[in-house]
């Protein structure tokens, strides 16, 4: 930290790396803040989420590819900073579907994301589906939670008071297909 601080007097910034080398200073900060307390990019809570969605949003530089690169993996932020193709859209393009009926009728999704206290899965299942299994389990792949979810339709409201914040993935099974996501707990 002496030499980051040290870096605005050896050298002569400009206005536009003067503004890039605060972004920075207050990312390494807060790292080093986390690390400090023995926390790590999954234990973040609502404040730190948001200074890091501020610096991915405002700088340009190094500070902000860092912050992105910590939101989209931690919790399931999406920046696509790619550069429009005239008549193409985005440079890259989405991957093939399946042309799995059964699979597309199988559907879950989650909200609020990132959560509370409380979240709640939505879900349906195909019309030969009488029963499916929804697993969550942590980043180590260890499972938290499984439900039962034996209507064609309905909603799940799953109390997170017991779960420490971070990273999980949810999965839906049925008959031998999935759909699986990500939800971020904080508190």
């Amino acid at each position: 930290m002496a030499l980051l601080d040290s870096l605005s007097q050896l050298y002569s910034l400009s206005t536009y790396d003067s503004i890039e080398y605060a972004y920075y200073k207050t990312l390494k900060t807060m790292q080093v803040s986390w690390m400090g307390e023995g926390r790590n990019i999954f234990g973040l809570n609502a404040d730190e989420i948001k200074q890091l969605s501020s610096i991915a949003d405002s700088s340009r530089g190094t500070a902000g590819t860092q912050a992105k690169g910590i939101l989209e993996f931690a919790y399931g932020y999406n920046y696509q900073d790619c550069p429009q193709i005239a008549g193409f859209g985005f440079k890259s393009s989405p991957a093939e579907q399946k042309n799995d009926e059964k699979e597309s009728d199988l559907f879950i999704s989650v909200q609020p994301n990132p959560a509370g206290t409380l979240t709640v899965f939505k879900y349906s299942l195909p019309e030969d589906c009488a029963e499916a299994w929804l697993s969550v389990s942590d980043v180590a792949g260890r499972t938290i939670a499984t439900i039962l979810c034996n209507q064609a339709h309905s909603r799940i409201e799953w109390n997170t008071n017991g779960i420490e914040p971070g990273l999980y993935f949810y999965t839906l099974s049925a008959k031998g297909y999935s759909k699986s996501g990500k939800i971020v707990i904080n508190k």
